[in-house]
């Protein structure tokens, strides 16, 4: 996962697996990760539910229904690529807390946005 200068180590792009990603390029340490989150699971009382990507829109979705109140979390299993990984490596699960709380039963689609510097989730009534 080191750069070397003068070499194309530093070329880095993703064509497989497609999908979401967190990368990090340390100029200062010559190194490079970049981290593919493979699924997502949202995580309340009501159990968990598996989300799905949608590429276009850089967003993971569920439907889920609420009886009361519920606090959501997140569980991203994740594989790791780097200079000395290029198949990748499973690495340690990223963990979203506190996502948000629904304060009402329903029927609902529970949307996480990857697109900015940190995951922002979303509700709304769903078409059940």
């Amino acid at each position: 996962d080191d750069i070397e200068i003068g070499t194309d180590i530093y070329n880095f792009w993703f064509p497989q697996p497609t999908g979401c990603y967190y990368v990090v390029a340390d100029t200062k340490e010559l190194r490079w990760t970049a981290t593919n989150i493979v699924t997502m699971k949202l995580k309340s009382t009501s159990g968990p539910h598996d989300m799905a990507f949608d590429n276009k829109t850089n967003t993971f979705s569920a439907e889920v229904t609420t009886t009361s109140a519920e606090t959501f979390t997140a569980e991203a299993t994740v594989k790791t690529y780097d200079k000395e990984h290029g198949d990748g490596f499973d690495d340690t699960p990223i963990v979203l807390t506190d996502l948000l709380t629904i304060s009402e039963a329903g029927d609902w689609t529970v949307t996480i946005d990857m697109g900015g510097r940190q995951p922002e989730a979303s509700f709304a009534a769903s078409g059940k």
